[in-house]
């Protein structure tokens, strides 16, 4: 019940304009997580100043996941890396916020993003579904998932295996144009 949270403070940017998909369940099963050590470390997008650090956690299976902007608090979340199909991707699920009240934290919906995640020469590369898209798609019936709408933003309320589904077969084609692309810092 303390994990909970109705936003993500690291898309700050992305959630302002309603562009990022959430879910409230994760898109993981235990089963698909990996470990990449190749992620560890610090990352950041030398358009905006923005930094991520990945640090695993004890299990070495998931990550603490930290974010920082220019001007905003920074941010913490649950990070598992896992495969899909061959492919990369990363569940976030926001850490517990520190300075809100347990009755507070009972009003507010858990929420799950997911990443495709590309690493190549330095350079992370996450892309997400883009909420628009998903929209558009859902309006032309291209797919049938189990989502509700929370103001401008698109919440998939399916389960796990269905939302694996839903990735495997949809995600290249909700990919936003435009992922976030960071890079090691030495």
């Amino acid at each position: 019940m303390r994990k909970l949270t109705v936003t993500l403070i690291l898309a700050a940017g992305i959630l302002m304009s309603g562009c990022l998909t959430l879910a409230t369940h994760p898109f993981y099963n235990d089963d698909d997580v990996v470990y990449v050590p190749e992620v560890d470390g610090v990352w950041s997008n030398l358009e905006d100043g923005g930094r991520w650090t990945f640090v695993p956690d004890d299990d070495s299976l998931s990550y603490v996941v930290f974010t920082s902007e220019e001007d905003k608090p920074d941010g913490e979340f649950e990070g598992h890396l896992f495969r899909l199909d061959g492919v990369l991707y990363m569940d976030l699920f926001p850490a517990e916020p520190s300075q809100v009240s347990d009755f507070q934290l009972a009003h507010m919906l858990p929420t799950h993003s997911v990443w495709r995640v590309t690493i190549e020469k330095g350079t992370l590369t996450l892309d997400y579904i883009d909420n628009d898209a998903f929209k558009k798609a859902v309006r032309d019936k291209r797919f049938d998932i189990e989502h509700m709408y929370q103001d401008d933003f698109v919440v998939l309320t399916a389960d796990t295996p269905k939302l694996q589904s839903f990735l495997k077969q949809q995600m290249a084609s909700l990919i936003s144009d435009d992922p976030f692309v960071l890079h090691r810092e030495e």
